[in-house]
């Protein structure tokens, strides 16, 4: 039986995050690396499977696990929306109570990372608290049927509007094609790719890894436009699919477990980096702008580009790491972890390896 995690699927959405992160950083203008966000919703879908498998205790548990894994981070980006908007001394709107708090700072914030990620942020949200409503259709004909709507819905879509664009229309036509990649990840997760030939499985994972190396290099009108259109999220998609359901089915080469822990780490970071990579890149160019205007050092981004996306992104990775570890994992894994072993019963002095044991046993 093949493990829940699988460390590969860890590294492809790696790859995939740094890949739309330096799409980001170059604005769009010379790569192709939209296709990224193709294999996160397939991925998504794909994970939220494996992973429903291992988890208990119905919807309202799922749901509760799931508001811990999420919401903790954006309330964080919440907070730094907020005081930007104080830093920057903005004319807050004069909103009464809860308005004041929460629509502001969050406009700031949406205004601050961009569209683009926070309709991906929405999409994937919205995905996963419909994913225990479509769990109950999952294996069973209705379930292609919500998928092949949803691809047919697509299509039409793809004729009423030809070209993605940054706008609330341009966004309503992307979230379209998300929604049956997210279905799409779902229904590759029941593929028996054990039974193919082991060649055919390391076909599609090349196939896989070298269509995210040509969307990254190659520039934007070649396979970005392809990307943009019905055939595209197609090809895309379904690129994507193979891969990830022949990289789980393959047994990968060992790795030490200092190496697995760093990946895992890696791969956790994830949510955090998407979300905070944008303002870190905002908050630098304010940074260096008050350098122009105040010490007079005359660095532009433009003149220093390489330079200037590795800074902000090892600053973005610092930030990540932090969060991850001292939000995501220390807080909420931590108050988890003490709810599932008061559930099983397990000694409160228990240590980490004997917690384990009793949890496999069980």
């Amino acid at each position: 039986m093949l493990p829940v995690r699988n460390y590969g699927l860890d590294l492809l959405r790696i790859l995939l995050c740094l890949t739309v992160v330096i799409f980001h950083y170059r604005g769009c203008k010379d790569c192709g690396g939209s296709v990224a966000v193709d294999g996160f919703f397939v991925l998504s879908g794909f994970l939220a499977v494996r992973s429903s498998g291992a988890e208990s205790g119905g919807i309202g548990n799922y749901y509760r696990k799931k508001a811990w894994r999420l919401l903790p981070v954006m309330i964080v980006a919440w907070a730094i929306g907020n005081a930007i908007l104080f830093f920057e001394g903005r004319p807050v709107p004069a909103w009464p109570g809860i308005k004041l708090l929460v629509i502001a700072p969050t406009l700031a914030l949406a205004q601050m990372m961009e569209n683009a990620s926070v309709w991906f942020i929405g999409c994937i949200v919205a995905f996963l608290a419909l994913f225990p409503w479509l769990r109950r259709c999952y294996g069973k004909k209705l379930f292609m049927w919500i998928l092949a709507a949803s691809v047919l819905f697509a299509l039409v879509r793809s004729g009423m509007r030809p070209f993605a664009v940054n706008e609330s229309g341009g966004l309503y036509y992307q979230v379209t094609f998300r929604l049956w990649q997210f279905l799409l990840g779902m229904w590759c997760a029941s593929w028996n790719m054990e039974r193919w030939k082991i060649s055919w499985r390391w076909f599609w994972i090349g196939t896989g890894a070298a269509w995210l190396l040509a969307s990254s290099m190659i520039r934007w009108r070649g396979i970005g436009a392809l990307n943009y259109s019905f055939p595209g999220y197609v090809v895309s998609s379904g690129i994507f699919a193979l891969c990830i359901a022949s990289l789980w089915s393959v047994r990968l080469p060992s790795l030490s477990r200092p190496v697995l822990k760093w990946v895992g780490i890696g791969a956790g970071m994830t949510y955090a980096l998407f979300l905070f990579h944008i303002p870190v890149k905002l908050g630098m160019d304010v940074m260096f702008r008050m350098m122009r205007e105040v010490w007079k050092v005359d660095f532009r981004e433009e003149e220093f580009p390489v330079l200037f996306w590795g800074i902000a992104l090892c600053i973005s990775s610092v930030l990540a790491y932090f969060i991850y570890q001292y939000v995501e994992v220390r807080w909420v894994g931590r108050k988890l972890k003490k709810e599932l072993e008061a559930r099983h019963d397990v000694p409160e002095r228990a240590g980490e390896n004997e917690t384990e044991e009793i949890f496999r046993k069980r």
